[in-house]
């Protein structure tokens, strides 16, 4: 199963309002809910549709900070040398010494 893409989700999202509000309508034209009842309905409705958008925002917001970080961290020399070293065939060798103590089974190639 795929995850719906933004524009998807987005989608949904106005159609879940729209719907909401066209049945709130329906109960304010036939007298179901009073005017006020209505009115702090699609009032209601209207907050919990801005605050998910505010969380789906922030919560996107978050995850490009972590991506950020990961790619950071991934792309250190130590963590390159152990995606190398994960290969069976792989054999890592570098010329400085510090390095060498630092990652368990990498050689020390003399200078």
């Amino acid at each position: 199963m795929n995850l719906p893409n933004l524009a998807q989700a987005a989608a949904f999202g106005r159609h879940v309002v729209s719907y909401s509000m066209g049945v709130v309508t329906a109960l304010a034209a036939t007298h179901i809910a009073s005017p006020d009842q209505a009115q702090s309905a699609g009032d209601a409705i209207n907050q919990i549709s801005s605050g998910i958008a505010s969380i789906v925002t922030g919560v996107t917001t978050l995850v490009a900070f972590g991506s950020a970080i990961w790619a950071t961290v991934s792309a250190g020399i130590k963590a390159q040398i152990a995606a190398v070293q994960a290969h069976p065939s792989a054999q890592v060798t570098v010329t400085d010494p510090k390095l060498a103590a630092g990652i368990p089974g990498v050689k020390l190639a003399s200078r």
